[in-house]
């Protein structure tokens, strides 16, 4: 993406445009052709999920799997440097059409989430009979976004963000091991055991060891006084 200076300048370069066009002009035509695609986007639903099991066998086979990843960060307000809002922004990646990036602040009164994300999806031939799998971090807002969209999808929680909270564990246990290191020791074998799991797709023996950790009082205790986010 180029400043608006910049776009100016290429303009200039490759078409007969007139001298007198500036960066205030391409903004206020990019604002004026986002106002008309504004106007065009559907209404907002909870739920964007229509007909039946029936109708949906009658559709054409899809060729794959759509697979979704979301993540949302933080940014600083321009107008007030004491303020920051949340972004959303994924990735959607069809097996037989063109990725795509998308991005949007679902707190906007009228951002519509949910509608953004599923014509996103329907750009790139989604359809009811469908498989999505869906990637975040777990957070509230993201799974309320994934929610009602289709109904053959599947919701993960990402490798990054699955390691990331094992790994504070880990660190946690750092710090156990100088008091107890019997325990912490016993502990980091769980999440070691834990971890393949996940990797290996065995969820069952891995909630067996995570509802082991969850149960030992000694460790849920500790966890929680370093403010250690274990769910």
């Amino acid at each position: 993406m180029l400043a608006y200076g910049k776009t100016v300048e290429l303009l200039k370069d490759v078409l007969p445009i007139s001298s007198t066009l500036n960066s205030a002009s391409v903004r206020n035509h990019l604002v004026k052709v986002a106002d008309k695609e504004e106007a065009q986007l559907g209404d907002e639903r909870m739920m964007f999920i229509e007909g039946c099991e029936r109708d949906w066998g009658e559709l054409p086979r899809p060729e794959g799997t759509i697979v979704v990843g979301l993540d949302g960060g933080y940014l600083r307000s321009w107008e007030n440097k004491q303020k920051h809002f949340e972004v959303i922004a994924g990735k959607s990646l069809p097996r037989d059409q063109k990725d795509k990036y998308f991005a949007f602040v679902d707190t906007y009164k009228q951002a519509k989430p949910k509608r953004r994300l599923f014509e996103t999806l329907r750009t790139q031939g989604f359809q009811a009979n469908q498989e999505i799998e869906f990637l975040s971090d777990g957070a509230t807002n993201l799974h309320d976004l994934q929610e009602y969209l289709s109904p053959r999808s599947e919701h993960y929680l990402d490798w990054f963000h699955i390691t990331m909270r094992i790994t504070v564990l880990r660190q946690y246990l750092k710090g156990m091991a100088k008091e107890d290191k019997e325990n912490a020791t016993t502990f980091e074998s769980y999440l070691d055991k834990v971890k393949g799991y996940l990797w290996h797709g065995n969820i069952r023996k891995a909630l067996f060891y995570l509802d082991w950790l969850d149960e030992d009082i000694y460790f849920v205790e500790n966890a929680y006084k370093l403010g250690v986010v274990y769910t």
